[in-house]
């Protein structure tokens, strides 16, 4: 690429007149990229927590009850604690358009038994717990997302 000849066209000019006009546009055209970058972040960020829902209503005997999406978190901590080769990094609860599901990122020791044996115990025991400790069945699905498989040394 001919750096000279983009210098010379952007930088250099006959009159001042011209040489204003290309700062000009060319300020434009970067104001327009970084307000297009920043829509986009804001817009990523804004659909990303869209489907983030902020817990279970279950109809009661005497009323309504609320069960907030950080018990069902710290209850999903419970659930995996007998889950020693297994650390969850980030639990959330997902509004999916006709049931909730729970995704969690784990981080897992490498071991002697089969990781997907592992993981799908880990999602029968949170459904489990989830319908036995809080009589919640409107969660379908575990979504596990593994973020590191680490050795048994570290």
């Amino acid at each position: 690429m001919n750096y000279q000849a983009l210098y010379k066209f952007f930088l250099e000019s006959q009159s001042e007149a011209f040489y204003n006009f290309k700062m000009g546009f060319m300020g434009g055209v970067l104001v327009f990229f970084v307000l297009a970058i920043l829509t986009r972040i804001i817009f990523l960020f804004y659909v990303s927590r869209l489907n983030l829902c902020k817990g279970i209503s279950i109809k009661g005997a005497n009323g309504k009850i609320f069960i907030s999406a950080s018990a069902v978190a710290d209850l999903v901590r419970l659930s995996s604690s007998s889950f020693n080769e297994i650390r969850i990094e980030k639990i959330a609860l997902i509004n999916d358009k006709d049931f909730l599901s729970i995704d969690l990122q784990i981080s897992i020791m490498n071991g002697k038994d089969p990781l997907t044996m592992i993981l799908e115990s880990l999602q029968a025991k949170i459904l489990e717990t989830l319908s036995d400790r809080l009589g919640v069945n409107s969660v379908k699905s575990v979504n596990i997302k593994v973020k590191k498989v680490v050795s048994a040394v570290e």
